[in-house]
Parts: C-alpha cells; structure tokens; sequence
C-alpha cells in the first residue's frame, strides 16, 4: 500500500511542478494551410495583416519553462508511465475501481 502511496504522491509533484508548453511557435514559423482558393484566401487575409501581427513577447522564465517542460515529459515517460503499468498489472480491477472511487468521493 506504500508503493501505492508513494506513486500518488510522485503523481501529485510532479504534475504541478511546471506547466508550460513543449513547443511554441515563433511567428515566422506559422503556416497557413494551403487551399484550392489560396489566392481568394489571400486577398480576404490581406484586409486584416495589420490586425494581427505578431509580435514578440519577453518571457524572463522562458529557460526555467523549457527546462521543467523536458524535466515533466521525462519523469511522465520513464517513471509515472511504467509505475502506472505496473500498478494496473498488479492490482486487480476491482481493487483498482475501488481506489478510484474512494478518491471520486
């Protein structure tokens, strides 16, 4: 019952320890889809450029993000994963059901 514990209190951590995106993109990263009216398309986007340029913002916690982001994706691939599956493979379903309802109430 420790095991189950430990692991939920693991989960706890580390799912608020940073909550940033992966990816972002950079404004001249941005695409647009391609149509079969790309230039109708076109014509109607060229009205409204001036509405939405991108502009740069300054993130002082940008490396801290980065970091905690890669630090989260880690920890969710080689710990909370395997634990999950093990927990899965060793309790049985009803036992498992039982936790998430207590935790439900």
């Amino acid at each position: 019952m420790k095991f189950v514990y430990g692991a939920l209190f693991l989960f706890i951590v580390l799912s608020f320890s940073g909550c940033s995106s992966k990816d972002t993109l950079k404004p001249e990263e941005t695409l647009l889809l391609e149509t079969k009216d790309s230039n109708n398309l076109s014509d109607e986007l060229a009205e409204f450029s001036d509405e939405f340029e991108a502009k740069e913002i300054y993130d002082p916690l940008n490396g801290y993000n980065r970091w905690m982001t890669n630090f989260n994706d880690g920890a969710y691939e080689y710990v909370l994963k395997p634990v999950a599956n093990g927990y899965k493979i060793v309790l049985h379903v009803e036992i498992r059901e039982s936790i998430g309802k207590f935790f439900n109430n």
